[in-house]
């Protein structure tokens, strides 16, 4: 049996190299050798390759220096809250402001303006836990007289800009239905404010808020840093 499992081993060997070169001597004694080591294997193991079952190796994990393991994916923090500023009765928040183009709500559906524009949205809350709290809105309308409860912006070289307002008819996306709201306890609505647009030189612009849109005397400023 273990002469028939030598012959048998060199004669696949011989098989595989038909198109290669004549062995030297010293190279059929090594093939001579293997055999004899596989054929002892197999006899100490009481079984034939064939019977043997093949179990996969793992291939051990690689940890190199230049590609570290990701770290963990971390939690998106929450978004900062915007406080609320009291002014007059009420209380008011810029919640987001842009330079560019402003969306009109007109009769034939919503277009465009055609220059950029300084564009703020704000909110307007009712801190009251019992009265209504009457909000006649700082933006400017085509037909509008009084003055003083009307929002002012500047910037930090001296210039002021023109307040914005649409045709009969028409109005700003995010603006309130009416220029008087009747904001009830708790309760806040939206606004939009929109002026003519800034020169290159200015760093800054500073909205000026009258009280007396909330049934106040005073005025609050906001300072807006603009980014280019």
């Amino acid at each position: 049996m273990m002469r028939f499992l030598i012959a048998l081993f060199i004669f696949s060997v011989g098989a595989a190299a038909e198109t290669k070169p004549t062995p030297t001597q010293a190279e059929q004694d090594e093939i001579w050798r293997k055999a004899m080591e596989e054929s002892n294997r197999i006899r100490q193991q009481g079984a034939t390759p064939a019977q043997r079952p093949t179990m996969p190796v793992p291939e051990p994990a690689v940890h190199t220096l230049s590609e570290p393991a990701p770290e963990p994916v971390k939690p998106i923090a929450a978004a900062i809250e915007i406080p609320w500023i009291p002014i007059g009765k009420g209380e008011v928040r810029i919640t987001s402001w842009r330079i560019g183009k402003v969306r009109i709500n007109k009769f034939s559906g919503v277009a465009d303006s055609t220059d950029d524009m300084v564009i703020i949205h704000l909110e307007v809350r009712n801190p009251d836990p019992a009265k209504i709290l009457r909000y006649a809105s700082w933006r400017t309308e085509l037909f509008k007289v009084r003055e003083e409860g009307t929002a002012g912006l500047k910037d930090d070289i001296g210039n002021n800009y023109r307040r914005i307002y649409v045709g009969f008819g028409e109005s700003f996306e995010g603006a309130t239905a009416s220029m008087n709201e009747d904001v009830y306890p708790g309760k806040s609505v939206s606004d939009v404010l929109v002026f003519s647009r800034p020169v290159d030189a200015a760093k800054t612009l500073i909205l000026s808020l009258p009280a007396f849109a909330l049934g106040g005397t005073k005025s609050i400023e906001q300072t807006l840093r603009i980014e280019r």
